[in-house]
C-alpha cells in the first residue's frame, strides 16, 4: 500500500470503512477492543486469582510487571515497523501477546502468572504504537483524524462492560476463562490486519536509525526503579529511585527524538508534551476516587460514575478534535484545550474544599474533554512531523513518553500520600499536593502549545 493520498475522496468515511481500507480501519479497532477489555477485565479478576492460587505479595506486580514490559516493546516495536514494515513486529508481538494470554489462563501459580503477565503486556503494550504508525502511512492526513476518533471511541464499551463481564466470567465459569474470551478477537484482529499491513510493507527510502536493543530494556528497568522507589515508603525507596533515575534518563535519550528533553519545536516538543500531560491527567485521575470516598464519603459507585463521566467526556473531546482539526491553527487548538484540562482539574480539585458534588463531576468531565482534545492533536502533530518512513520510531517515542508520563504523574502522587501520612496531614492536605502537582503539569502543557507542533 503505497503512502497516504491526499485526495478528498480518500478522507470521506466511506472510504475508511469500505474495501481494504476498512478492512484494516476494522482490524486496528478490534485490536484495540481487545487489548483494552483485557487490560479492563484483569482488573477485576485479579482479587478471585489471588484467592485461588495465592500470592498476596504478587498483587500489585502482575499489574506493574505488564506495564514495564510494554515500555520495553514500545521503541523497539516502532523501530522494526520502519525498518522491516509493520506486519513483521505486528505479527511477533500478536504472538507472545496470545502466548501471554493462553499462559496466563493456565497459570498454576502466582508467580508464573506474573510472568505471563510481562509476554502479554509485551505483547499488547505496543500494538498502539504499530497501529498509529501504520494510520500514519496508510491513510491521507484528512482521514487520520476519523481513524483515531473511531479507535479512541473502541475504548467506552470495554470501560463500560469490561469490569462487569470480567466478574460474571469469572462467577459463572472460572476466573481463566476470562483470559481465554480475549482470544476469539485477537485473532480475528489478525486476520483482518495482517494482509493490509504486509501490503504496507518498508518505506524506501527510509532511513531507520539503529536501535540497540538494550536501550529499551534499560529504559523498562530503570522506570521500574523510579516508579517503585517513588510509590515504597521506606529508606530503600530513594535509594531505588536515585538508582534508577540515571538509568532511565541516560537509557531514555537513545529511544525519543533529539532535542525532546530540551522541547525543540517539532516532534520533540510534541513528545515532550504528551509526557507532561500525561501526568497532568493521571496524577489527577488516579486519585478522583479517594477523593471521593475518603473526603466527601460518597460510595464506591458515586467514584465510578465519576471515572465514566470522564471516560465519556474523553471520548466527545476526541469527536469535538475531528471537527476543530483543518479549521483552527493546531497551536490554539492545543492551548484552548490545555485550558479546559487546567479548568477542569481544578474546578474538581474544589471538592476537597466542599463545592458541590455536581460542580466536581462538572468539572471532571471538562477535564476529560480536554484530555481527549489534547490527547488526539498530539498524535496527529506527531504523525504529521514524522519524518517519511520514520513513522514508527516517531509514533513509539510519542507513546512512550505518553506511558512515562502517565507512570511518573501516578508514583509522584504516591509520595503525597505517603509523604503525608509520615507528617501526620490529614488526607486532604495529601490530595490537596497532588491535585497542586496536576495543574503546575497542565500549566506546563499550555506553555509546550506552540512548539508541539509540526515544524516548518
Amino acid at each position: 500500500m503505497a503512502q497516504a493520498a491526499t485526495a478528498p475522496e480518500l478522507t470521506s468515511w466511506r472510504s475508511i470503512l469500505s474495501g481494504p481500507r476498512g478492512r484494516l480501519t476494522l482490524g486496528l479497532a478490534l485490536i484495540t477492543l481487545s487489548v483494552a477489555t483485557e487490560s479492563l477485565i484483569v482488573t477485576s479478576i485479579m482479587p478471585v486469582i489471588v484467592r485461588d492460587l495465592g500470592g498476596l505479595n504478587l498483587y500489585g506486580l502482575a499489574f506493574s510487571a505488564f506495564f514495564l514490559a510494554g515500555l520495553a516493546s514500545i521503541p523497539t516495536a516502532g523501530w522494526m515497523a520502519d525498518r522491516f514494515g509493520p506486519s513483521l513486529p505486528f505479527v511477533v508481538l500478536m504472538g507472545i501477546f496470545l502466548a501471554g494470554t493462553v499462559a496466563a489462563s493456565l497459570a498454576p501459580s502466582m508467580p508464573v502468572l506474573v510472568l505471563a503477565r510481562v509476554a502479554q503486556g509485551y505483547g499488547a503494550g505496543a500494538q498502539f504504537t504499530i497501529s498509529q504508525s501504520t494510520v500514519a502511512r496508510a491513510f491521507a492526513e484528512g482521514a487520520r483524524v476519523k481513524v483515531l476518533s473511531l479507535l479512541s471511541a473502541t475504548w467506552v464499551l470495554p470501560s463500560l462492560v469490561g469490569p462487569a463481564l470480567g466478574s460474571v466470567i469469572a462467577t459463572a465459569f472460572g476466573w481463566r476463562w476470562a483470559f481465554a474470551v480475549i482470544i476469539a478477537p485477537a485473532l480475528a484482529a489478525f486476520l483482518l490486519t495482517y494482509p493490509s499491513l504486509r501490503r504496507i510493507g518498508r518505506t524506501a527510502s527510509q532511513q531507520s536509525t539503529p536501535l540497540p536493543l538494550a536501550r529499551p530494556l534499560l529504559v523498562a528497568a530503570g522506570a521500574g526503579l523510579v516508579v517503585i522507589g517513588l510509590t515504597a515508603a521506606a529508606w530503600w525507596g530513594a535509594l531505588l529511585f536515585l538508582v534508577g533515575l540515571p538509568v532511565l534518563a541516560t537509557s531514555l535519550r537513545h529511544v525519543v527524538p533529539p532535542g525532546t528533553f530540551g522541547a525543540r519545536r517539532g516532534l520533540p516538543a510534541i513528545v515532550a508534551a504528551s509526557f507532561v500531560l500525561n501526568m497532568a491527567f493521571y496524577a489527577a485521575a488516579s486519585f478522583v476516587p479517594l477523593v471521593l470516598t475518603g473526603v466527601r464519603h460518597t460510595s464506591i459507585t458515586q467514584a465510578g460514575i465519576a471515572v465514566t463521566v470522564a471516560t465519556f467526556s474523553w471520548t466527545v473531546g476526541v469527536w469535538i478534535n475531528t471537527q476543530l482539526i483543518g479549521r483552527l491553527p493546531r497551536e490554539l487548538i492545543l492551548t484552548g484545550a490545555a485550558s479546559l484540562l487546567l479548568a477542569g482539574i481544578a474546578g474538581f480539585a474544589l471538592a476537597l474544599a466542599g463545592v458541590p458534588l455536581l460542580f466536581a463531576f462538572a468539572a471532571w468531565a471538562l477535564a476529560g474533554a480536554g484530555m481527549g482534545i489534547v490527547f488526539n492533536t498530539l498524535t496527529l502533530n506527531a504523525m504529521a512531523a514524522a519524518p517519511r518512513g520514520g513513522e514508527g520510531q516517531a509514533m513509539g517515542g510519542r507513546n512512550l513518553s505518553s506511558s512515562l508520563g502517565t507512570a511518573m504523574g501516578t508514583g509522584l502522587g504516591g509520595v503525597a500520600i505517603a509523604a503525608g501520612h509520615a507528617l501526620g496531614l490529614p488526607l486532604s492536605s495529601e490530595l490537596a499536593a497532588i491535585y497542586a502537582f496536576a495543574l503546575l503539569s497542565a500549566l506546563a502543557t499550555m506553555a509546550l502549545a506552540h512548539r508541539a507542533t509540526p515544524a516548518g
